[in-house]
């Protein structure tokens, strides 16, 4: 990535960091991510799925819709997750995508693919103290069996290992606080939507939101993405944005209801035009 991108991502990750806060404590056990990760949309939190010392806990089951455009398409992730340990959690997720229309822009975002991810909580939330945040480390690692015909690059075979660490702030009862944010190495873009990047980066992510009223979760969050995309000349991916809200109707926290709006990009290269900023996202995850 160019110097100027890197120090602009750098300056708006900062920006939020500074200006919002994240998810509450209650959500963080069910809440899945895109990719079936505890987390918020596009990012991991460093919490892992509710399960007692010694024992498995219960499993959890998510499913996310997000309408990325004619050229993204509509994709749909199906995903299962159980924790281990009250430290680990290990999940699958099925990502499929269906598409009204299909140029030669879209045919770089057909494809579906299976997804395996992994999550160790290194040190628990304030372990140390009040103020020690959770830290842990996982992989993700996406998969094709195959390639697409006339589809640039379209063999997966890619993944991420990253580290992430959360930190609740319940000063503010009415109004608690959590900051999340990490770095991970991965050789796909965007989330593997586009298939395999050309190599692997390092690329920075970070969550922030408030609780209002005990029920409703309202966030935002950006992560980098490599830039290029195999098979793909002269491509140049931005970051992902996303805004999220997150409606907890069960007092248990068992089950959580999302939307929200996610940015993929724009005017990605000469002729590559994906139309898929601002797209609108729901969710629902229910932990048994």
């Amino acid at each position: 990535m160019s110097n100027r991108r890197l120090v602009g991502a750098a300056c708006r990750i900062a920006a939020i960091i500074v200006s919002m806060g994240a998810v509450a404590g209650a959500a963080r056990a069910q809440s899945l991510n895109l990719e079936g990760q505890t987390g918020g949309t596009a990012t991991p939190f460093a919490y892992v799925i509710e399960s007692k010392p010694n024992k498995v806990g219960a499993p959890a089951a998510g499913f996310h819709w997000l309408s990325g455009g004619e050229e993204v398409g509509n994709r749909y992730q199906m995903s299962a997750i159980i924790g281990f340990l009250g430290r680990l959690e290990v999940g699958f997720t099925k990502d499929a995508v269906s598409h009204a229309t299909m140029d030669e822009v879209a045919k770089i975002f057909d494809r579906g693919m299976m997804i395996v991810h992994a999550k160790a909580m290194i040190v628990a939330e304030n372990s140390g103290g009040t103020g020690v945040p959770a830290i842990s480390a996982g992989f993700v690692y996406r998969f094709q069996r195959g390639s697409l015909e006339d589809v640039p690059g379209s063999e997966i075979n890619n993944g991420d290992i990253y580290v992430v660490a959360t930190k609740t702030f319940s000063q503010i009862k009415q109004v608690p606080i959590v900051l999340s944010g990490g770095v991970k190495g991965t050789n796909a873009t965007p989330f593997s939507f586009a298939g395999n990047s050309t190599g692997w980066s390092a690329c920075g992510f970070v969550f922030g939101g408030v609780k209002l009223g005990g029920m409703v979760l309202v966030g935002a969050e950006y992560a980098q993405q490599p830039e290029e995309i195999d098979g793909v000349p002269g491509a140049s991916m931005p970051g992902t944005w996303t805004i999220l809200i997150r409606v907890l109707p069960d007092k248990k926290a068992k089950l959580s209801l999302e939307a929200g709006l996610v940015s993929l990009g724009d005017h990605i290269g000469e002729g590559l035009d994906i139309k898929a900023n601002y797209r609108p996202m729901f969710g629902v995850a229910y932990r048994f």
